[in-house]
């Protein structure tokens, strides 16, 4: 087997009390059923899957990636974004990779992310071309 380059990206936000509770509920706006249906890498699928400890786990992955120092911006994005990866031999390329993958997979969670990201950059005003 080669090897791969991987990469992920995520919106970095500011992470406070209240926009956890936003990402909570946005998870909790999908159903059982939803959530079950189309678990994110490394989860597994089993018969006995808790609903609620996948919610929570989501939640964490959201938060280990806003951990991460190594920041992307490009022109004419409208958000900061987090960046994380590198090499691979089909393992993950970095301790955290997973929890980009999980935090990337639904878009509920994506859609309240990038809207808090995009918040916080309209917070620092104006921005040149470089984002500076």
């Amino acid at each position: 087997m080669g090897a791969s380059f991987l990469y992920s990206v995520v919106p970095k936000f500011k992470v406070t009390e209240e926009r956890k509770q936003r990402l909570e509920q946005a998870l909790a706006a999908l159903s059982d059923k939803e959530l079950l249906e189309d678990l994110p890498f490394p989860f597994q699928p089993a018969d006995d899957a808790d609903p609620e400890e996948i919610r929570h786990e989501v939640i964490d992955a959201v938060l280990v990636t806003q951990e991460v120092d190594s920041e992307i911006w490009l022109p004419g994005m409208r958000w900061r974004g987090l960046i994380d990866g590198g090499m691979s031999w089909g393992d993950s390329p970095t301790d955290r990779f997973d929890s980009f993958l999980i935090a990337n997979h639904y878009n509920v969670v994506m859609d309240a992310m990038t809207e808090m990201a995009t918040e916080d950059f309209a917070k620092e005003g104006q921005h040149d071309s470089s984002g500076q």
